[in-house]
């Protein structure tokens, strides 16, 4: 089992897909692999269930990541000046109350 999650994460994959590829190499026998990989199964999905359920996240957060944070911030800027008008600001920005606008403003240290 240690042996599975050292290789998992040198490979960066799951440990069910280390265990499907020592299979696939032949170095288990198929009831062995059966067994193994239903038990690693269980293990994921009772791990999984011990987990905290996310809460969604941060639009504001996130969104500087989606486009440009020098893009947003320019934005931000233009239409605080007044040269962009606020409704296309929103548009292209993805956003649609003004709060929200002003949040990723106050994020992006615009604010």
């Amino acid at each position: 089992m240690e042996e599975l999650q050292r290789m998992a994460r040198e490979f960066k994959v799951s440990t069910l897909v280390v265990s499907k590829r020592v299979y696939e190499a032949g170095k288990v026998e198929c009831d062995e692999f059966d067994s193994r990989y239903r038990e690693e199964k269980l293990r994921l999905v009772e791990l999984l269930e011990r987990q905290p359920k996310p809460s969604g996240g941060d639009f504001c957060k996130t969104y500087p990541l989606r486009v440009s944070r020098e893009f947003a911030r320019a934005l931000i800027r233009d239409t605080k000046t007044g040269r962009t008008l606020q409704g296309y600001a929103y548009r292209l920005l993805g956003t649609k109350e003004f709060s929200t606008f002003v949040n990723l403003a106050k994020e992006l240290g615009v604010g």
